[in-house]
């Protein structure tokens, strides 16, 4: 699916756009993609006012490439969000094993 979206500036933006998605939909932990050389942090703040519930969440890419993702060639990029998806895909599959035990 990646490659596919890689034909131009147009569209390595939509992919650096859906990666940013993808890193917003990981829970709060430390990812580390030992092939990459990069570790993610994604910290996640909830905030209570009243009846109200919000949340915030950053993340910081450390590792041997500090730039931000927007610079990446698109190789990097697109193995990047490829390990993404299956980190999302394990989380997945886990939640919905353990939601059947």
């Amino acid at each position: 699916m990646a490659s596919s979206l890689l034909n131009g500036p147009e569209k390595h933006n939509q992919l650096v756009a859906h990666c940013n998605y993808l890193l917003l939909k990981l829970p709060g932990d430390d990812y580390i993609l030992h092939d990459m050389g990069i570790r993610i942090i994604v910290e996640e703040q909830i905030n209570e006012k009243g009846n109200k519930t919000s949340r915030h969440k950053t993340f910081k890419i450390q590792g041997l490439s500090t730039d931000p993702i927007d610079y990446w060639d698109d190789n990097k990029l697109e193995k990047f969000h490829s390990k993404l998806s299956q980190i999302l895909m394990m989380i997945y599959e886990t939640e919905v094993n353990n939601s059947t035990i």
